[in-house]
């Protein structure tokens, strides 16, 4: 049988659009509902029917091309669904997210042809505003932004003092909250940025210099933003931009620089030339014939392999609900309700608080256990805090490494609005190998999974009194509390 381009494309485009829908049924589903439960992240509706848009755009030029690739595309299938693998083993949302990212384009780029993938190459990529990412930029911008403030305020000097993400000024107190890193502000100027270069302008220096200009002038903006904030709360004795009236301003002043931004990118927006279409691409007829559909058979397999192996594995890693007897613990550890400084791990199978006087000195402790590594249940994620933001900030911590061992844990100082500061010491514990990394923490639970473990493990801090312990002293401490920990699982034949 032989028929038309576009009938030739339509059922392996159709057979494998929707098969490249169920494999990843999930990671979609967990994509949208950030979308939808993050206000940053909102504006992920709209990258689709944008893509879409742009692709129409082109439908003219679908019936004047011909496919010609096969193995670029399926070599690029094969690195996306081993990165999804990774993903998913890991836990890890944003890889698994990049690699279904990478997978449908390689499809697209299977099913078209490179002569009209390469005419929609920008719509593709453009996808990949679909994916929630930059949330781990939050802490850097922060810093920033604090930077940014108190260099404004002593160049109008305003008296301030800084400490950690709080500022002090004569008439109150401010605190750069992770709502005022200015991510959201940050992540939507350069989405918008990035279609407005491929809308205004065809030179690729131009597009290129209006993306960074996109990514430093929020940066600074949001700065200024602080600025503007602590300064009007100065000079009004704390009667303006303070509490939620201080979002309303930040959002105008962010509006206006988009606007003045835009205004000026276009300005000097490139004259567009109508498509021309190269003379040998001409609307063919071609076969269905026994290769095409075993090309399409590989692409099935490479969509469909790694979910199998998926399923077999959660079929043979059987969870369990076994933890550590915390009940025993209490007899080392006095047990509390809560801490004022406490980490946030919502979704641990169990967590345990105490305090104890060592040395003299109050030490509290806090542990989340993990059991097994599961969607609902991480010891690794976005929503995991490792100490109460509500009422800390933090300076810059620093890791310690005892007796050379490379197994370090992070020292920082939790620095309190009303001077209630303490030093933390953190780390995270999968098997008997401790971790401060969050990368490290993933990568040795896959290792685990691989080998047919489950990625158990803990997070595990203490606090005490702000410098009142040297580093030695400090390595005493965490030297006890896992031998503590190691005793009790090992009576009990834990892990």
């Amino acid at each position: 049988m032989t028929v038309t381009r576009q009938n030739r494309i339509l059922f392996p485009g159709i057979l494998l659009g929707l098969t490249w829908i169920i494999v990843n049924w999930s990671t979609l589903v967990g994509m949208i509902n950030v979308w939808m439960n993050s206000n940053t992240y909102t504006y992920g509706f709209l990258i689709a029917p944008i893509s879409l848009y742009l692709i129409w755009e082109k439908k003219h030029l679908l019936k004047s091309t011909i496919g010609s690739s096969f193995w670029l595309p399926v070599i690029g299938l094969f690195c996306a669904q081993t990165l999804w693998l990774v993903g998913r083993l890991a836990g890890i949302n944003l890889i698994e997210q990049l690699a279904i990212f990478v997978s449908i384009n390689a499809i697209v780029w299977f099913v078209l042809g490179w002569n009209y993938y390469r005419l929609i190459l920008f719509p593709m990529m453009y996808l990949i505003f679909c994916v929630p990412m930059g949330a781990e930029l939050v802490p850097q911008l922060q810093q920033i932004t604090a930077d940014l403030c108190v260099f404004l305020l002593n160049v109008f000097g305003v008296p301030v003092y800084r400490d950690g993400l709080y500022l002090f000024i004569p008439n109150g107190i401010f605190e750069v909250a992770e709502a005022c890193a200015g991510i959201r502000f940050l992540i939507a100027s350069v989405a918008l940025g990035t279609m407005f270069a491929y809308m205004f302008y065809q030179s690729w220096w131009k597009r290129s210099l209006f993306f960074v200009v996109c990514i430093i002038v929020p940066i600074l903006a949001n700065g200024f933003r602080a600025f503007g904030i602590v300064y009007l709360g100065y000079v009004s004795d704390m009667t303006v931009a303070v509490g939620a009236d201080h979002l309303v301003y930040g959002w105008g002043f962010f509006m206006l620089v988009i606007v003045i931004l835009f205004f000026i990118g276009q300005l000097w927006q490139d004259k567009f030339e109508p498509d021309v279409l190269a003379p040998q691409l001409n609307d063919i007829a071609s076969p269905i014939n026994k290769t095409t559909m075993l090309k399409v058979g590989i692409i099935l397999g490479l969509l469909i392999l790694p979910t199998i192996f998926i399923s077999y594995l959660s079929q043979s890693h059987q969870s369990t609900n076994e933890r550590l007897p915390y009940s025993l613990l209490s007899q080392r550890f006095e047990s509390v309700e809560t801490l004022r400084w406490q980490p946030h791990f919502p979704n641990a199978h169990s967590t345990f608080m105490g305090k104890m006087h060592w040395h003299n000195i109050s030490v509290q402790v806090y542990i989340a256990d993990y059991r097994f590594d599961a969607d609902e249940s991480e010891l690794i994620q976005t929503d995991n805090r490792t100490f109460n933001i509500d009422t800390y900030s933090y300076n810059a911590p620093s890791l310690i490494d005892f007796n050379d061992s490379g197994e370090k844990v992070e020292l920082s100082e939790l620095i309190s609005i009303n001077a209630n500061n303490l030093n933390k010491v953190g780390w995270y514990q999968v098997g008997n190998k401790r971790f401060v990394s969050s990368s490290d923490v993933k990568l040795e639970q896959l290792k685990d999974k691989l080998l047919g473990g489950q990625g158990a493990g803990r997070y595990i801090a203490i606090a005490f009194p702000l410098n009142s312990l040297s580093h030695d002293e400090i390595g005493q401490l965490v030297a006890e509390l896992e031998g503590v920990l190691t005793s009790v699982a090992d009576a009990h034949g834990i892990e």
